[in-house]
């Protein structure tokens, strides 16, 4: 008699929590160089010996507001001055994870490539980031967005305009673009990472549900994954009345700060009134990707170097070398899962 054993293979799929990675956003308010940009308004941010001229003089006079005008012409914004701001905010970003920092940051209002390389190479060194992208923008002061990773590139990166129009002439407004940096987290993922910054305060809701509208068809045409971060300029007050995150940006992604970080206040404090002015935003597609946001991790990063009154922010003090930033920066890790395969023969 012949027996015929038939070998039957089931095969089993499994994830692990085997890799993971951390993303920052952080609004480091005004890291300019002491360089006299011709096509920038920079004139504040130049050392004292260089600010006697009439042009400077007549410059200064054009600035709006009695704080501005006064830092105009009696800023003293020396390379001492800058090193001490660096430092300070080089102390706030390595702590995120002690000694390391992010493994992707997203830096807000930087001036140019030039000081965001000294600041890397000067004082992010522990951080060890190989890839160190800002592409200049249309922002009349000349502030800029950047990202900073630990990964490599996985392509060019780019600086994508934002269609906003003035709301009086219904021109195309110059505004700061959305910068787009894809990135290779594993041999077989990449991930696009987006920086923002949209008009401040002292522009309409209008012009910022504009830029809103215009990032999430940014968004909606992206073939990777993506997380975007930065600096969306909405108050607590003005989302509530508009429901602006909830409108262009809960209907495709996880807002870091609604699904986790509970606990937490805010980034920004205005008039004793806090607000989650600095964003994270997880596509949704990145589950199928593999890529899980870890919820508990989500956090507002607070230093003793950068904490104030009433536990604010403690803008950076030029004169006493003190503070960091006005804006404190919002954290998450996320975990890689890789596909297992057992198979089991019968």
């Amino acid at each position: 008699m012949i027996y015929f054993i038939f070998a039957v293979v089931f095969s089993f799929q499994t994830f692990a929590k085997d890799n993971s990675f951390s993303v920052m956003t952080y609004n480091v308010e005004n890291l300019f160089d002491a360089k006299d940009d011709a096509d920038r308004d920079d004139e504040t941010y130049l050392p004292l010996s260089e600010k006697h001229s009439s042009q400077h003089k007549k410059k200064c006079k054009r600035q709006s507001g009695f704080k501005f005008r006064k830092d105009c012409f009696q800023l003293d914004w020396n390379q001492s001055v800058i090193d001490a701001k660096m430092k300070n905010l080089s102390t706030v970003i390595l702590s995120a994870e002690p000694g390391r920092g992010p493994d992707i940051l997203i830096l807000v209002e930087v001036e140019n490539i030039s000081i965001l390389n000294e600041f890397n190479d000067r004082f992010l060194k522990a951080a060890g980031y190989k890839t160190v992208q800002l592409i200049e923008g249309e922002d009349a002061r000349g502030i800029d967005l950047a990202i900073l990773s630990r990964f490599e590139l996985a392509g060019k990166s780019e600086l994508v305009p934002l269609n906003i129009e003035d709301e009086y002439t219904n021109k195309k407004k110059k505004t700061r673009g959305v910068l787009r940096v894809p990135l290779r987290i594993d041999k077989n993922l990449n991930l696009t990472m987006f920086a923002v910054h949209l008009p401040s305060q002292g522009s309409s809701t209008m012009m910022r549900s504009q830029g809103l509208k215009s990032l999430n068809a940014i968004l909606k045409k992206e073939s990777n994954p993506w997380i975007v971060g930065g600096d969306f300029n909405i108050i607590e007050k003005e989302d509530k009345e508009f429901n602006l995150i909830e409108n262009n940006l809960e209907s495709i992604g996880e807002v870091a700060h609604k699904i986790g970080c509970k606990e937490c206040d805010g980034t920004h404090k205005y008039k004793n009134k806090w607000s989650f002015l600095d964003l994270l935003v997880f596509d949704q597609r990145l589950k199928k990707s593999g890529i899980i946001v870890d919820r508990g991790s989500i956090k507002v990063v607070k230093h003793p170097q950068m904490m104030g009154k009433k536990d604010k922010p403690k803008r950076f003090l030029p004169d006493k070398g003190q503070g960091a930033s006005d804006h404190f920066p919002l954290y998450s890790r996320l975990f890689v899962q890789k596909k297992q395969t057992r198979d089991f023969a019968l």
